[in-house]
Parts: C-alpha cells; structure tokens; sequence
C-alpha cells in the first residue's frame, strides 16, 4: 500500500553550497522495503543556498525508516550540493496505527493488574492512598496514548558536500536515522520551550573563528532540535569569549547529547571550542509536576 511522505530538504548556508542538479531520495525502511528512487523537484529553484523546501511525495509504504539514500545527477556546471539535513514524515496507514494501540493497551492492562496487585498486599493505608491516587493520574495518561498514531518523524543529519571535487567525492550518500519519533494529533499544536546556550572559546593561540557555527540538541526522548546557526550580530567567538545565546525550540525534555561545528568558512576558520552549557526554562506542564 501506498503512503504520504512529507520530506524537508535543508540546504546548507555555505558558499556555493546550491546545485540546479537533479536531485534524488531513497527511502528505505528496517525491513528491507525501499521506495524507488524518487526525483525531488516542484518546478521552482529549488537547492540554493540556506533554502528550506517541502516535498510531498506518494510511494509504498516501508514501514519504520531505517536510513535513506539521497543524491543527485551531477549535471551543469558547478554541481556541487553542500546539504544540511534531511526530515521526513511517514503517514502511518491504519493497520500499522491499530497495532500500536493494541500493543499500548495490553501493556497498559499489565500495570494496571501490577498496581492492583501492590495494592492488594500493602499494609500501609496512606501509602496505599496516595499510590492510588499516582495511579490514577498514570492511567488517565496512558488512556491519553491510546490514540492512532500520525505520522513516524525522522531526520538525518548530513552536513557534508555531495560533490565529485569536495570532501569525499561521492554524489550520493547513505543517511542513518538520528532520531525518530511518533507524532499523535495532540502533539500536533506542542509548546516550545527557552534554551539559553552559552558557548565558551579556549583561551589559546588563534582559538577564534569567523565561520558560521551552528549547535543540533537531542533529548532522551529520542528528539531534536532544528540545526540552528548560532549568530547575534557580533564579532562571535572570538579567543577566551563567552557568547550567549537565547533559542526557542521543541520540548526535547532532558538533553543527552549536542552537535555542534561550523562550516569552516573564511581564513583560519579552526576553532578551539572549550565548553558548551545549556539551561532548559521549564515549559507550565513540567513546573506544575514539581
């Protein structure tokens, strides 16, 4: 059966970085499904520099995404393709949705029969009340989940040219999966939440850049932020400096890891980064729980 994808091609914002080739994705699932490969084109000029643009595509379905394969012709002049990210959206189809929610319900009546049990053999009453009440609330939660899943969100984060004279001179490339995440209709409208992140540059010898620095931040949750370039205007990143940063994204809950470079453009665009703090602002939900 066929499915709709809604995959968002983010070109890089580095010099030269568009291409007029034609470009091409592979999607492929874990089971060994694949789309064919499938041009990327809406008749507008698509692929310049720093471009976001949206494709909307119809292919079988290839069940959860493992990777993708992405690429182009390498036709006219200065071919060359500097891509950022990828982000795909796979609609999930009504089968693959009903056997979420079963699956979520039969581990929903697990707890429930577990609670019920510790209830039973609690001797302490107050203790018993107020897990009662907790679970209560974790039901009303789980009863919350148990909706059809939307759409299956991954993104694949590249970063690197796809050119036959740049970095490794392929045109093509395989993308693993970075994250991935099932979106329900009740995340649809998700409150964004403050980051502010301070970046300090070492105290060394030409520690400081000029080039374009960006920061990714993943939550382990299993999401992530949008790939934001880290930029207020100022002379950033200059040698033994504290830059801070104010960022309004996704509530990616509690950070496990960050990506964070530059595109290494300008004349000694190395840079000596010494360290990276991030203070996440409490969305209401999370203030309200503490």
């Amino acid at each position: 059966p066929k499915t709709t994808y809604l995959v968002t091609v983010q070109t890089g914002d580095v010099k030269y970085a568009g291409t007029d080739a034609n470009v091409f994705i592979q999607i492929c699932g874990k089971d060994g499904k694949a789309t064919r490969k499938i041009k990327l084109d809406d008749a507008r000029n698509n692929f310049e520099r720093g471009a976001t643009e949206q494709f909307k595509l119809e292919a079988p379905d290839v069940g959860t995404i493992s990777h993708i394969i992405v690429g182009h012709d390498n036709f006219g002049p200065g071919a060359g393709w500097f891509l950022d990210e990828v982000k795909i959206k796979r609609y999930i189809l009504k089968k693959e949705a009903n056997k979420y929610v079963k699956k979520e319900e039969k581990k929903r009546e697990k707890k429930e029969q577990a609670l019920r049990k510790s209830r039973e053999n609690s001797p302490d009453q107050k203790r018993k009340k107020r897990r009662d009440e907790d679970s209560e609330e974790e039901e009303e939660d789980n009863r919350r989940k148990l909706v059809p899943p939307l759409y299956e969100e991954c993104v694949f984060p590249c970063n690197e040219w796809l050119a036959n004279d740049e970095g490794d001179g392929l045109v093509e490339k395989e993308l693993k999966c970075a994250s991935s995440m099932l979106r329900f209709s009740k995340d649809e409208q998700e409150e964004k939440v403050h980051y502010t992140v301070i970046v300090h540059t070492g105290n060394v010898k030409f520690a400081g850049t000029d080039a374009d620095v960006f920061i990714q931040m993943f939550g382990e949750n299993g999401r992530c932020s949008r790939r934001t370039k880290l930029d207020d205007s100022k002379n950033n990143f200059e040698k033994g400096m504290e830059d801070i940063f104010e960022l309004d994204d996704i509530n990616l809950g509690t950070l496990s890891h960050i990506v964070i470079g530059h595109d290494d453009s300008g004349m000694g665009a190395g840079w000596f980064l010494d360290d990276v703090i991030i203070r996440k602002h409490l969305s209401q939900k999370e203030i309200k729980a503490h």
